[in-house]
């Protein structure tokens, strides 16, 4: 949810909450699931994602040699 805010003199006037986007992050049951940066502008949060758990993956190993290469 985002809100605008202003200052009519001393006092703080909030805006209309509005959604900024659908998340599902009702499981945040730790803090490595979301993080957020230092000046609050920025943040990183884990998603589960409706794909099969025992979907195979790919591991590269020594991946800074690959990028030496270039």
């Amino acid at each position: 949810m985002a809100a605008e805010v202003h200052t009519n003199g001393a006092e703080l006037v909030p805006g209309i909450p509005k959604k900024l986007f659908d998340a599902h992050l009702t499981e945040l049951r730790s803090r490595s699931r979301l993080a957020i940066t230092k000046d609050g502008r920025k943040f990183l949060a884990l998603e589960p994602v409706d794909e099969d758990p025992r979907a195979p993956f790919t591991v590269i190993l020594n991946w800074q040699r690959l990028l030496d290469k270039r």
